[in-house]
């Protein structure tokens, strides 16, 4: 059903084949990457980091980006750097999106280009009074390359807000902890942050 599905869309179905196949992989692995930071996310430590009394070496080897840009900020105090280690963290969380949002504009485009296409050879078909078989074949195109250019779109218009929901929520998260540090340590000395291990 899915190889008459593809061979009734004719040629343009080719470059949405390998578009889908493109958007299905960086989708897999940005939800991977996902994944991978809910696992490393640790709020204990990101809790202790907001009292400013700091396990060091579970600070050190933490993969929880939240926590690892608050320790940051707690043991430089610039926060600059911190700001730009939660920019840098951020930005590795969008990388492949950009990629994402051009495959599913193209797709959508070849999909609507196929619709032309079908179109034009269902009324090619009728001029020339060839039977039903050969019209119904060019409604194939047609419907096909626009069904297919938009699920692709679909797709990846899905994974990419679901994505940069997940990275303004992770903004939110650092900013509200780097916020609440902030002011702790104005009524603090230096001194006082408490650097454990």
């Amino acid at each position: 059903m899915i190889y008459k599905f593809v061979t009734d869309g004719g040629y343009t179905m080719i470059p949405l084949l390998v578009a889908s196949v493109l958007c299905l992989g960086l989708i897999l692995e940005r939800s991977w990457h996902w994944v991978v930071l809910w696992l490393a996310r640790d709020e204990r430590l990101r809790a202790e980091l907001l009292t400013l009394a700091v396990d060091r070496r579970r600070a050190e080897a933490t993969r929880d980006p939240v926590a690892s840009v608050l320790y940051h900020f707690i043991r430089t105090q610039d926060a600059e750097m911190a700001a730009a280690l939660a920019e840098k963290k951020l930005r590795e969380t969008k990388r492949a999106l950009p990629v994402v949002n051009i495959i599913t504009t193209v797709s959508c485009s070849l999909g609507l280009f196929g619709t032309v296409i079908g179109v034009s050879m269902a009324f090619s078909t009728l001029a020339l009074g060839r039977n039903e078989t050969e019209l119904a074949a060019a409604l194939s195109v047609a419907l096909n390359t626009t069904m297919f250019g938009l699920v692709i779109y679909l797709l990846g218009y899905i994974a990419s807000s679901v994505s940069n929901l997940l990275s303004s929520r992770m903004a939110h998260q650092i900013e509200e902890g780097l916020n609440v540090i902030q002011a702790r340590l104005r009524t603090k000395k230096v001194g006082d942050v408490v650097l454990v291990g």
